[in-house]
């Protein structure tokens, strides 16, 4: 995102802004699908029991069941509320604040977003999920 923000800005890549923004949208497209683009799904049920996620059956656990599927389902509908945001939003934040800006604050959230993750979010391969609730509840 930088680099397709500096390439509107910097006169020496002005003649390279086409190609730098066509190829730096291919590389985030590629790089948000096979790095955090999946976490937002994937990170909620990991969370939460094995029992809560339906691996289990019963009537208590049908009810638990209830409650995770009620809070997958609302980490999705942030995440694509969001996304329907930000497509919206996007062509009025150019004409506000021009491309390299409106790429420079996306960049900023990215990295934003990593820092929080890396500080808050605990591994979770490999660990039961006693241990994880430990290190969440830490």
């Amino acid at each position: 995102m930088l680099i397709m923000a500096a390439g509107f800005v910097l006169p020496a890549l002005s003649a390279y802004a086409g190609p730098i923004a066509l190829g730096g949208t291919l590389f985030y497209i590629l790089s948000f699908a096979i790095g955090a683009g999946p976490v937002s799904g994937l990170i909620v049920p990991e969370l939460n029991d094995a029992c809560v996620r339906g691996l289990q059956r019963g009537a208590a656990v049908l009810q638990q069941g209830r409650k995770a599927s009620n809070a997958v389902s609302a980490a999705m509908v942030t995440h694509w509320v969001c996304n329907v945001a930000i497509g919206q939003n996007f062509m009025a934040w150019v004409d506000r604040f021009g491309l390299s800006a409106v790429y420079t604050g996306f960049a900023l959230a990215s990295l934003i977003g990593a820092a929080y993750i890396q500080a808050n979010v605990p591994e979770t391969k490999g660990k039961s999920f006693g241990e994880i609730q430990k290190e969440l509840n830490a």
